[in-house]
């Protein structure tokens, strides 16, 4: 999740909690790129929200990977 501290932001891991360093809020695509560089990952879940995950909880395998095998395709 992206969490605001006043002018400040970060992305937080939504499944340990684990944080990326702060950025000002008029840093976004900055904060992304430098999660991207640490191989963080983004998705969007079937509710459209978007979830983050560090290196160590990220899923093995991308979205239409997981349809597909769910699918037997």
């Amino acid at each position: 999740m992206i969490e605001n501290n006043g002018p400040c932001q970060h992305i937080t891991c939504d499944d340990c909690g684990d944080e990326l360093a702060d950025f000002h809020r008029t840093e976004f695509w900055s904060m992304l790129a430098d999660g991207k560089e640490r191989q963080w990952t983004f998705e969007q879940d079937d509710r459209g929200l978007w979830e983050h995950f560090c290196p160590t909880c990220r899923p093995k395998e991308g979205r239409l990977q997981r349809a597909r095998r769910m699918f037997g395709l």
